[in-house]
């Protein structure tokens, strides 16, 4: 608003069909520039979508998920450092037998689940591939509850689980208080975000909190750049993430397990 702007907001539900739709339609408008994030779709889909704008030469950032082997302008957080921190949180308490579930579709996931193998490394656990829950699908609460119970009936392999994202860990909660799984009495469990409602949440959930403001501020800084003709080469800004300690993990003796 003070440099004289408006602003559209689209949602995709990170499907490339609403994406391309949502494109189209901001193009009739006319706009000045995009903050894009990249959907659940292969690159070359993601860089059809930037092609589009950058014909109209309207300068495009990219926040939170990288597209391989593009060169633009991004701001995302450190997936990687925040990963290694929650897990190397997690063996601190204990915790050997981590189980984590994700989606390996974002850069953002994937990069989690680096950093998650790199702290097992760096403390000499090995890693157990029977207790990385991974999908490769867009996040959709229906389907993933179901997801959730196939975790949860393999319990007797983990102490803990890392969760891609709250989302993610409060539907694993939730199933699990209808199979009476107490949280974090009989199983630890973290998430990744610190959306607005996880200290406020009965599980009062331990995460990483993510810059998503400061995301948002250091797209619009460098994309206002941009829309003034401002030449550069593309800028990459990571952020750092850090570790909120609540409650929904417990210390447990490592040797028992």
């Amino acid at each position: 608003a003070r440099n004289n702007f408006s602003i559209i907001l689209c949602n995709t539900d990170d499907l490339f069909v609403r994406t391309e739709y949502h494109a189209n339609q901001l193009l009739k408008h006319g706009i000045a520039g995009l903050i894009f994030m990249p959907t659940a779709a292969e690159p070359a889909k993601n860089n059809l979508i930037i092609e589009k704008f950058k014909q109209k030469n309207i300068p495009v950032v990219l926040a939170d998920r990288e597209i391989p082997g593009a060169e633009y302008d991004m701001v995302t957080t450190d997936n990687f450092h925040g990963a290694f921190t929650l897990t190397d949180y997690l063996i601190s308490k204990g915790h050997r037998k981590i189980a984590i579930t994700l989606s390996t579709l974002f850069s953002s996931e994937r990069t989690r689940l680096e950093g998650y193998k790199a702290a097992l490394k760096h403390h000499h656990i090995k890693i157990d591939p029977s207790i990385i829950f991974t999908t490769e699908e867009r996040f959709i609460e229906k389907q993933y509850r179901e997801f959730a119970r196939f975790i949860l009936s393999q319990r007797e392999k983990y102490s803990v689980i890392f969760a891609g994202n709250d989302p993610i860990a409060y539907i694993i909660y939730n199933v699990a208080s209808e199979l009476n799984i107490s949280i974090p009495a009989e199983l630890s469990l973290a998430g990744y975000d610190d959306l607005a409602f996880s200290g406020s949440h009965p599980m009062e959930l331990t995460t990483i909190h993510q810059p998503i403001y400061e995301m948002g501020l250091e797209s619009m800084k460098i994309l206002l750049m941009r829309m003034q003709g401002k030449a550069a080469v593309p800028q990459k800004i990571i952020l750092n993430s850090h570790l909120v300690e609540r409650k929904s993990v417990i210390s447990v003796n490592h040797e028992k397990l």
